[in-house]
């Protein structure tokens, strides 16, 4: 069990002719042992969207996961296609992967493919003493948003993983073990209060 939090800095300019585009730096740390060097890890997001018409947008950029001596880093891909005012079709790897129903202003569904890619830390009492934990996985789900724009964006959802692998490596990150994981079910929510 890992006692997380994170916060993340959002900033997206749409001065640009035509793009929109998006910077984050999100920091997660360990409340349990919280030391900025070995228990804090990063990710750092680069996204554009170029709107190519009314109902379609190419999107691209990076997304790097950093710190615990674990560094990935995936290109940001894809494509977004509104077919009517109902549905919408979003297929941008890896960050959003969706066919989205949309009932009114407020309220959107959604069928999703979710990618679950989180590490941690574990403490110095340990049987490995701070072992790097990695966890990588991916879920189908159904999900529920509400939208109060520009203030608030809540979500619930649940789903069912495809079968993941657990990497379990000492402190340097060297020499791991793997892990395979048998599907299960998961759920779980959002909430984002923008200002």
């Amino acid at each position: 069990i890992f006692d997380t939090a994170s916060v993340a800095l959002r900033l997206y300019t749409n001065r640009l002719w035509d793009w929109v585009w998006q910077a984050e730096v999100a920091v997660n740390a360990d409340l349990e042992h919280f030391d900025w060097g070995r228990y804090v890890n990063y990710d750092l997001l680069l996204w554009g969207r170029y709107r190519y018409s009314e109902c379609l947008g190419f999107h691209a950029g990076f997304f790097m996961e950093t710190g615990m001596r674990f560094d990935r880093i995936y290109p940001l891909l894809g494509f977004d296609w509104t077919i009517n005012d109902t549905w919408k079709i979003n297929a941008v790897f890896p960050m959003n992967i969706s066919i989205v129903y949309t009932y009114n202003c407020y309220w959107e569904a959604a069928l999703a493919f979710r990618f679950f890619d989180v590490r941690h830390r574990v403490g110095k009492d340990e049987a490995l003493p701070q072992a790097i934990v990695s966890y990588r996985n991916n879920g189908i789900e159904l999900a529920v948003k509400y939208e109060y724009d520009p203030y608030i964006e809540a979500n619930l959802h649940a789903g069912w993983t495809v079968g993941g692998k657990l990497r379990i490596s000492n402190k340097q990150n060297h020499h791991p073990k793997h892990y395979r994981l048998d599907p299960a079910g998961y759920f779980g929510g959002e909430l984002v209060v923008k200002f």
